[in-house]
């Protein structure tokens, strides 16, 4: 019998690492060990499921990758060829910052985790498609703060 799991330990830690692999492989991701190859082949992050493990962590950038392609998807419901941001420009019309409506939006988000966070329910999306929405609003938030703050800024990305 082998000994208890220790955090610190080197056998246990790639025993669990390659559970994880094995777990993951099984569900259809594809997993790959070598993060800088992963990480140099933006085509591969854009276009492929996947998960690079590192110290037993998904990638950040694949998170990122994931954002991106969700944003990319919701904008031809919401945006316009002409502004992505067009539904939370919106706010504008109102008199309110797009920023700060898009902080709004993100609320709106916070609260239905709230919700999961006391019963454990949601009925029209997921956990985790409602923490890629907040991502997405924050970064949107920011990008429209910028704009209307940092003229720089604006004009860099309106070319």
């Amino acid at each position: 019998m082998g000994h208890l799991y220790d955090d610190e330990c080197p056998e246990c830690e790639e025993e669990t690492r390659l559970e994880i692999i094995k777990a993951l492989e099984d569900c259809g991701w594809e997993v790959q060990q070598d993060p800088a190859a992963w990480l140099k082949d933006a085509e591969h992050r854009k276009n492929a499921r996947k998960v690079v493990m590192t110290s037993n962590h998904m990638s950040f950038t694949a998170i990122l990758d994931e954002i991106e392609e969700l944003h990319d998807k919701k904008q031809q419901d919401y945006g316009r060829v002409s502004d992505p941001y067009a539904n939370v420009r919106a706010s504008e019309d109102f008199g309110i910052p797009g920023w700060v409506g898009t902080i709004v939006r993100a609320n709106d988000k916070m609260r239905r985790l709230q919700k999961f966070s006391q019963d454990q329910t949601l009925i029209n999306e997921t956990v985790e498609d409602s923490l890629l929405d907040l991502a997405t609003y924050a970064i949107i938030a920011l990008d429209l703060y910028r704009q209307e703050n940092n003229p720089e800024w604006k004009e860099a990305w309106q070319n």
